[in-house]
């Protein structure tokens, strides 16, 4: 989101500042206060938390795939509409939507990694799972920052290249069979 706030433009474009190239972003185009904008930046995790309320009981009573893949849709949705938001409010809700889809995940994977991972590769697969979350959100921010200080692209081609990225991994999940997604409890049913 930061690097949306502000956006590069041609010199000879007269919304553009003349001496910093920088035109209208988000804070402008949607004509948002300071405290929206901080918002935007918060929310995701807002929804995030939320999420963690009930997430864990909405694991324990429905399949795996069906609540990842469910929290995955979600969020691939609440992308796309806050790539095509046209108002402050759409933007807002879109943020905390995608925060409560990604809990699910956030919150069965290490119970997954604790399953499926070999007895002695298992602080290995937890780590590179924890490492994901950091890395993608960095690389995020510099693929956005990079297209919006070195392109005329618009902000939101940064939420549909996520969109189109996520597209790949709903397939692959849509197509892996339950069996090695789902953890079986203490009883030996899978869960």
């Amino acid at each position: 989101i930061p690097a949306s706030l502000v956006r590069n433009c041609p010199a000879n474009d007269p919304t553009c500042d003349p001496h910093t190239h920088q035109g209208p972003g988000l804070i402008q185009l949607f004509g948002m206060s300071y405290v929206e904008a901080g918002l935007l930046g918060s929310l995701l995790y807002l929804g995030l938390t939320l999420s963690c309320v009930f997430g864990g009981s909405v694991l324990l009573q429905y399949p795996p795939k069906a609540t990842v893949g469910g929290g995955l849709v979600v969020n691939i949705l609440c992308n796309s509409l806050f790539a095509s938001a046209t108002t402050t409010h759409v933007l807002l809700a879109t943020r905390v939507g995608v925060g409560l889809s990604q809990a699910l995940l956030v919150m069965y994977i290490p119970v997954w990694v604790d399953e499926f991972a070999p007895p002695d590769q298992c602080t290995t697969w937890m780590s590179y799972t924890q490492a994901g979350v950091p890395v993608g959100i960095m690389l995020g921010y510099l693929v956005s920052g990079f297209l919006q200080a070195n392109t005329l692209m618009s902000w939101r081609v940064s939420f549909w290249g996520q969109v189109v990225a996520l597209l790949p991994c709903c397939l692959a999940l849509l197509c892996t069979p339950a069996r090695y997604l789902e953890v079986r409890t203490s009883a030996g049913r899978a869960k």
